[in-house]
């Protein structure tokens, strides 16, 4: 097992949410975040069709079901040459907006496992909006003894079975897709990660039993109203 390189050494995979880059739709009946946790498998390419808009695909493409990674080969390249782990591919045909077949793309399935979400180990700040100050949480934590050391992971289900479709990644596969300069993707360090607990508390996540108190520690300390 490897050493866990921090917390502020992990990031988050993201979608840019470019309007004008090409986004697909992932055309199947398989449950898209099943099959990127690696739940399930297709022996049999599956369909990503143009939905909006570039005409042509990027190296990393998104789709409107939000969870699937479909990929350009040379990123798959880069994991294959650089030995890191936590991935498997799966096979996609896609296809622009012209309905021309790019044979070079692949879905990704992430195999890797850390521990669940731990919001106790957040902190707890202030965001002004047009409305007036509300809280977030800041930092994105798990038990470091639960990661399994892959480069590429995802967390575990919770304790009520519910999956997350976070992408995590270490800071190695942050640097080596940012030098090969890849496409139409994000990525944020894990202790920047801010989500207002109102977003918490909408999906109902296990949120911390002495939050409230934090909260209006938060406020008090601000001088700030509660809205």
């Amino acid at each position: 097992m490897l050493t866990f390189p921090g917390f502020d050494r992990v990031y988050l995979l993201q979608d840019p949410l470019s309007t004008n880059v090409y986004r697909g739709r992932f055309d199947t009946s398989i449950n898209p975040l099943a099959i990127t946790r690696g739940e399930v498998a297709s022996e049999t390419p599956i369909p990503i069709r143009w939905e909006m808009g570039g005409e042509s695909p990027s190296d990393v493409i998104w789709t409107t079901s939000a969870h699937p990674l479909i990929v350009h080969r040379r990123v798959l390249d880069l994991l294959e040459e650089n030995n890191l782990t936590g991935w498997r591919s799966y096979p996609v045909e896609v296809l622009d907006k012209l309905g021309v077949v790019y044979d070079d793309y692949v879905g990704v399935q992430i195999l890797g496992r850390c521990g669940v979400v731990d919001l106790s180990r957040s902190a707890v700040t202030l965001k002004h909006y047009p409305g007036g100050w509300f809280p977030h949480l800041v930092g994105h934590f798990f038990d470091e003894n639960r990661w399994d050391g892959s480069a590429l992971f995802m967390h575990v289900p919770d304790r009520h079975g519910r999956v997350s479709a976070h992408i995590l990644m270490t800071e190695p596969v942050r640097e080596i897709l940012s030098k090969a300069q890849i496409t139409n993707v994000g990525y944020q360090r894990l202790t920047d990660v801010s989500v207002s607990v109102s977003t918490y508390r909408i999906s109902k996540a296990d949120l911390p039993h002495n939050l409230q108190e934090r909260i209006n520690a938060a406020y008090e300390q601000q001088g700030i109203p509660q809205p």
